[in-house]
């Protein structure tokens, strides 16, 4: 018997599972990229406007705590947690939590890091994902908002607050 949508986009045991350069891949990627050119053009009205721009910096810190703990609260419901596999070691799960204290602490010193091994990792996993998980299910929908907060949160600092890599 077949789950009903709102049941199977966030079972772990859905049965769809990802291929790569898909239409859904294809169109989560353009999403990135329109996005980035977004910053790109609008960066000298966001940066001339100090509420807009405090604004899309909260909205990133928003979007990318709510991802990591979204994500733990998946695991938890679907009774996956596993200290071994679940605890933020991987490279985007740690530049991931690394964006959130560049942006909330406009963090010089984070910056280098988030701007080579995160835009540098993320991309990577957004171009040749290591997902289980088709679209509309929450994990593919998790995986490609998070990758692309963490590229997003990079460019920000650099396009917007000015910083520049050493």
């Amino acid at each position: 018997m077949n789950k009903p949508w709102a049941e199977s986009w966030f079972d772990a045991y859905a049965p769809e599972r990802f291929e790569a350069f898909t239409p859904s891949h294809v169109w989560a990627v353009l999403g990135l990229i329109v996005c980035a050119l977004l910053l790109w053009l609008t960066r000298e009205g966001i940066r001339s406007h100090k509420p807009v721009s405090e604004g899309i910096r909260w909205f990133l810190m928003t979007v990318l705590l709510l991802s990591e703990v979204t994500l733990n609260i998946w695991y938890v419901t679907q009774r996956i947690w596993d200290a071994q596999t679940s605890l933020p070691f991987e490279l985007c799960s740690v530049t991931l939590l690394l964006s959130i204290l560049m942006l909330f602490f406009r963090s010089r010193w984070l910056y280098p890091i988030i701007l080579f091994a995160g835009i540098g990792g993320a991309l990577q996993a957004v171009l040749t994902p290591n997902l289980a998980y088709a679209f509309p299910h929450y994990r593919f929908i998790h995986f490609f908002v998070a990758h692309s907060g963490i590229i997003l949160a990079a460019l920000y600092m650099t396009w917007i607050e000015g910083l520049k890599p050493t």
